[in-house]
C-alpha cells in the first residue's frame, strides 16, 4: 500500500487507498511535499545555497544545495502526494513534489501526485561543452581522400569530437514535466556533435509517456537507442570521444515503445518503430525493437528487414567490483544483406577520490562479409581523466587507434599510417 500525504479535509482512513468526500476538482488544500539537500546546483553569483520556490524568503530553512553531490536525503517510494499546491503568493504554488539540491544518494521511485494545483514533478536541466584536440601521431592539418576522392580532415571517424585546436561541442537544453500520470520530455541540442547525430530538427529526444500502472509505461515520440553503453550527450558518458560501436550504431528511434516492470530487477520493453534515425518514414517499412533486462544487464534486439541497420543483437551491462571500481561491458553484432559490423568494448572505471575518477575504454571493431576474408578491423584505446569542479567537469583525454587491413590516417610525413593518436581536453557543464 502506498504511503498518502493528502489534505487534513480528506476522510480517508487509516488502511483506505482512497476516501469518499475529495475529488480531482479539490486542489491547493494544503502545500506539498519539499525534499531539500546539499548537492551542487548551479546558482547565479557566487553563492552556494539559494531560498526554494514555494517558501517564503523570511523562512531560512528553505535553504537548498552545498558541495556534496552524493547527498543522502533518503528514500521516497511508493508515495501518493494528494489535494496539495497551496498559493503562498502571486504566480508561487507549491509543486506536488519538490527537489533542491537532492544528491545522488537519495533514492525516489514510483511518485503519483494527484489533484495538485502547480506542477506534479518539474525538472530543468542540460550541458554545454567544448574542447581542445591535437593530434600525436600526424600534424593537426593533415588531409586525407575520402570516397568520392575529395580531401577531408584526418579524424577519427567515430569520436563525434573531430575538429583540432580549440572546437565547440554541443548545447543541449532538456525540459520535462510530470503529472500525475503522464509527462513529456523535450531534449533540444545545437552544434557540430549534435548536428552529426540527430539528423535535423535540432532534437535529440521529443516524447510524451503515459504511466499506464506501477509497471507499465508507454512512451511515443522520438526517444534514444536503448542499444549500446554510450549516448550522445557527453554528460552521460565517462569518455569525452565516442566508440565505433556507438557511431554505427542507432542514435534514436521515432515510434512506440512499451516499458514493464515484471519485478525482482526483471524489466522488458517492446517497441515498433520507424527504421533507425528515420524521422520521416516515406518507405512504409518498419522495425521491431526488444530488451530484457536484469539487474543493470541488458539484452537489446533491432530488426527492422534490412530497411536501414538490418539486424542487431547488443548486450550491454556492468559490474561494481569494489566501491571504487566499475566495469562496463558492451558487445554487438550487426547484419544487413550478408554483410556488417562486430565489436566489444570494455570500460573500466576507477573513483580515486569524490572529485577525480580515471577510465579506460579498450574496444575491437571490425565488419565482416559472406565471402570476404581479411576486412579491416581496428583495435582503439582511450584513457581518460575526469575532475569535477561544481557543476564543471574537465575530461583530459589521450586516444590510439590502430588498424588492420587499411591504412585510413596519414603520418607526420604524410604517408599513409594505419594508426591515429590524440590528446584531448575536454570541458563540459551541467545544469
Amino acid at each position: 500500500e502506498p504511503i498518502i500525504f493528502t489534505s487534513a479535509a480528506d476522510n480517508i482512513a487509516l488502511g483506505q487507498t482512497m476516501g469518499t468526500n475529495l475529488d480531482q476538482n479539490d486542489r491547493g488544500l494544503w502545500g506539498g511535499l519539499i525534499v531539500l539537500g546539499k548537492a551542487p546546483c548551479s546558482f547565479s553569483g557566487d553563492v552556494d545555497a539559494l531560498q526554494i520556490e514555494g517558501i517564503p524568503a523570511e523562512d531560512t530553512w528553505g535553504l537548498y544545495g552545498g558541495s556534496n553531490a552524493s547527498d543522502n536525503s533518503g528514500v521516497i517510494k511508493y508515495v501518493s502526494i494528494r489535494h496539495g499546491g497551496a498559493l503562498i503568493g502571486e504566480g508561487n504554488e507549491i509543486n506536488g513534489l519538490t527537489l533542491g539540491g537532492v544528491g545522488t544518494g537519495t533514492e525516489i521511485d514510483y511518485i503519483e501526485v494527484v489533484a495538485n494545483v502547480d506542477d506534479g514533478i518539474e525538472f530543468f536541466g542540460g550541458t554545454v561543452d567544448a574542447y581542445y584536440q591535437s593530434y600525436l601521431s600526424t600534424a593537426d592539418d593533415s588531409t586525407v581522400l575520402n570516397e568520392d576522392g575529395e580531401e577531408v580532415p584526418v579524424a577519427f571517424g567515430s569520436s563525434f569530437a573531430d575538429e583540432t585546436g580549440f572546437a565547440l561541442g554541443m548545447a543541449n537544453l532538456v525540459v520535462s514535466y510530470e503529472g500525475e500520470k503522464t509527462g513529456v520530455v523535450a531534449d533540444v541540442v545545437f552544434g557540430p556533435r549534435a548536428d552529426a547525430a540527430v539528423g535535423g530538427y535540432n532534437l535529440n529526444q521529443l516524447y510524451a509517456y503515459w504511466n499506464v500502472s506501477e509497471s507499465t509505461t508507454l512512451t511515443v515520440g522520438r526517444f534514444n537507442t536503448y542499444l549500446g553503453y554510450e549516448v550522445i550527450s557527453p554528460a552521460g558518458n565517462f569518455n569525452y570521444s565516442t566508440s565505433y560501436l556507438f557511431s554505427n550504431g542507432p542514435f534514436s528511434h521515432v515510434g512506440l515503445k512499451a516499458d514493464f516492470d515484471l519485478g525482482s530487477d526483471v524489466s522488458l520493453m517492446l517497441a515498433l518503430m520507424n527504421p533507425t534515425d528515420v524521422n520521416n518514414n516515406t518507405t512504409g517499412g518498419y522495425a521491431l525493437g526488444a530488451q530484457l533486462g536484469y539487474a543493470g544487464q541488458y539484452l537489446n534486439l533491432y530488426y527492422d528487414d534490412e530497411e536501414v541497420l538490418g539486424f542487431e543483437i547488443d548486450y550491454t551491462g556492468g559490474f561494481d567490483l569494489s566501491d571504487d571500481f566499475f566495469l562496463g561491458i558492451n558487445g554487438a553484432y550487426q547484419v544487413s544483406d550478408d554483410a556488417g559490423f562486430y565489436g566489444v568494448a570494455l570500460y573500466p572505471q576507477l573513483a580515486a577520490s569524490e572529485d577525480f575518477s580515471v577510465g579506460l575504454r579498450g574496444e575491437l571493431f571490425g565488419y565482416h562479409a559472406d565471402g570476404a576474408d581479411d576486412l579491416p578491423s581496428v583495435f582503439a584505446a582511450t584513457l581518460t581523466g575526469s575532475y569535477t569542479v561544481e557543476n564543471l567537469t574537465i575530461k583530459p583525454e589521450i586516444r590510439l587507434d590502430s588498424w588492420s587491413e587499411t591504412k585510413p590516417y596519414v603520418d607526420s610525413d604524410g604517408e599513409a599510417s594505419d594508426s591515429l593518436a590524440a590528446f584531448t581536453v575536454a570541458a563540459i557543464y551541467s545544469f
